[in-house]
């Protein structure tokens, strides 16, 4: 590639209020293109120049005569098995070459990769995509975010792979894996949901490969393999003739893609119609509140004493979990450290309050009676620790159940708390909670 084949892409603001901020960009860009001077692998375009002309902004990077970006060449149909596992595999060498040299690309996305008449992949650094976004919105931005990003953590060469999972996707499924009619819950979907098999948009796709572009958009970026060790992987596939399914495997997965899809679709409904109609709920349980206020004697029982030793603080917590009781949760824990977790539980006790209303209004239940579900369980609790300088460290580790898509969902969990006397009282004022 030489100067002559640079291709001179305008993105002038014609905005006059907003051209200081473009002279910033441009400058911004500038330095991002020094610092990727050094780099220079094969399929890796690289800006070269910011240039002003009459007035204008131009951005110069390294082409070839009849690229096309990826998102244009998957409109009209998807990649075989073996052409997107070479995609996979080019991609992969460059963003292990890139990320060696202590440098990330920002993402990757449809708008960033592209592809040569002989079907070759180029990537290009997409910061320059993200500095120009104040002037040009970008595409289906929201569907490439990290789950990290939204706890904004800078972005990584773990948010490079994440993105890179998402292409992955898209070209082999045709639609976006975490996509959702209403914008706003995409956000919500990168951060609860798992992405559905995509064999079960594509059946032609072998486990390895599906397992392979999966592994990419492991939500813990500390789990997620590196581009390295996702190389390798891939390598492997390609090595072992790995791509494509045995046709049992791909019937199986055709018979079985239209009800998997609909149960899919069917549970993000359910979760938009509980968000949606939480206040239907609350003012439900606000009735049911009112109603249990008149039979009571106008006080809240004092469940935490002076007396309550902090392991029986502890103890009285999870049993308040476990029973979803609000009200032995908000003595226990400092509000400000637990409100996410008293929130959380109060929402858990109004669903089991209605569910219980729900089953008493029951014509087919009221010789039955059966009991509302067990919403939550909190099974196997250990305890450990003690009290020291007038303070009280437990560790505790147990079996947590909880309502999750398709069901419920158990997961081993370790507790690190931390209690001090609060108005005379011992109450969790430290809680940090992880997943074994």
């Amino acid at each position: 590639m030489d100067q002559r084949e640079i291709l001179w892409q305008d993105f002038e603001v014609g905005e006059i209020s907003r051209q200081s901020l473009l002279v910033e960009t441009a400058k911004q860009i500038g330095m991002r293109i020094e610092q990727l001077t050094d780099l220079s692998h094969p399929r890796l375009l690289r800006d070269v120049a910011v240039e002003r002309k009459n007035g204008r902004y131009f951005l110069g990077r390294e082409t070839i005569p009849g690229l096309v970006s990826l998102g244009e060449s998957l409109k009209d149909k998807l990649p075989e098995p073996e052409e997107l596992c070479g995609w996979l595999i080019t991609a992969l060498e460059v963003l292990t070459y890139v990320h060696e040299a202590g440098i990330n690309l920002e993402g990757v996305t449809l708008d960033n990769v592209y592809l040569s008449p002989e079907g070759e992949l180029y990537l290009a650094d997409y910061a320059p995509y993200r500095m120009l976004s104040a002037f040009r919105p970008l595409a289906h931005a929201d569907e490439y975010r990290a789950p990290e990003s939204f706890k904004d953590t800078a972005r990584s060469a773990a948010s490079d792979v994440w993105s890179l999972g998402v292409v992955a996707y898209r070209a082999a499924c045709g639609v976006f894996p975490f996509t959702d009619k209403e914008a706003k819950l995409i956000g919500e979907n990168i951060l609860e949901r798992e992405p559905l098999d995509p064999r079960y948009y594509n059946p032609k796709l072998s486990a390895g490969l599906a397992e392979l572009i999966l592994s990419l958009l492991t939500k813990d970026p500390a789990k997620r393999p590196t581009a390295s060790s996702a190389l390798n992987q891939a390598r492997k596939l390609k090595e072992d003739g790995a791509l494509r399914a045995t046709s049992q495997e791909e019937e199986a997965f055709v018979k079985g893609a239209d009800r998997k899809i609909s149960q899919a679709q069917r549970s993000w409904q359910r979760k938009r119609f509980f968000r949606n109609n939480w206040g239907w709920f609350a003012g439900g349980i606000a009735v049911i509140l009112i109603l249990v206020s008149l039979f009571r004697s106008g006080k809240t029982e004092e469940i935490v004493t002076a007396k309550t030793t902090p392991l029986e603080v502890v103890k009285i917590y999870y049993q308040a979990l476990d029973d979803l009781d609000v009200i032995a949760l908000e003595q226990t824990i400092d509000p400000k450290v637990g409100k996410q977790t008293i929130d959380l539980v109060s929402r858990l006790h109004v669903i089991e309050k209605v569910n219980m209303g729900m089953r008493m209004q029951s014509v087919q239940n009221i010789e039955q009676k059966e009991p509302p579900p067990d919403l939550v369980q909190v099974d196997d609790l250990q305890i450990q620790g003690g009290k020291a300088n007038g303070e009280a460290r437990y560790t505790a580790t147990y079996k947590l159940t909880m309502p999750g898509e398709g069901g419920k969902k158990t997961t081993s969990r370790r507790d690190s708390l931390l209690l001090r006397k609060v108005e005379g009282k011992w109450r969790i004022v430290e809680l940090e909670s992880v997943e074994l």
